[in-house]
């Protein structure tokens, strides 16, 4: 059952985005894949609401695919030289089930970065200033018409840096009891 807040009027479609990339962390963290899996494509849904960041996110995904599908086929072809079949099914089962996490924990990396991107991460603080009252403000002893000092300026946040897009890379386990 979903909480009340989720039918509530006025949820604006960061908060929704929000919501179901802390429930699609729920499933990585507890090892859910289906759940992991519907999540991933109920926040592709909520993506077309914002075309440029869905074709953004189909292109990256597109690519992970890729390579997911030469994974697989490394896999196979190692697997290929298992002389027992029930050897090769179980290297094949254990090395595509670490390459599909693998591949998931990628995708929420990805789903982060185009949100980040596109301003869907709703913000909940503020970074630099408060507001002070000038009462609140007290005069130095020595002259009650002296204007206190200024505060220094905070730092100025550093130049972000080009931002790498998120790939897929397993190094295939050749160690696990199975001779390749």
């Amino acid at each position: 059952m979903l909480p009340k807040e989720t039918f509530e009027k006025g949820r604006t479609l960061e908060d929704r985005l929000s919501d179901k990339f802390d429930r699609l962390q729920e499933a990585r963290e507890t090892g859910n894949d289906t759940m992991f899996d519907e999540i991933s494509h109920s926040i592709e849904v909520l993506f077309k609401a914002i075309p440029t960041a869905y074709d953004v996110l189909e292109q990256q995904k597109e690519i992970l695919d890729s390579d997911l599908d030469d994974i697989f086929e490394e896999i196979d072809n190692r697997a290929n030289q298992l002389a027992d079949a029930i050897t090769k099914k179980a290297y094949i089962n254990s090395q595509r089930a670490q390459a599909n996490w693998q591949y998931r924990e990628t995708y929420e990396e990805l789903l982060i970065d185009i949100m980040r991107e596109f301003s869907l991460i709703p913000m909940q603080y503020t970074k630099y200033a408060q507001i002070e009252s000038l009462s609140d403000i007290e005069p130095s002893e020595e002259n009650p018409y002296e204007e206190p000092e200024p505060e220094p300026e905070p730092e100025p946040e550093p130049e972000p840096q080009p931002k790498k897009k998120p790939h897929l890379s397993i190094n295939v386990q050749k160690d696990e009891g199975f001779n390749v």
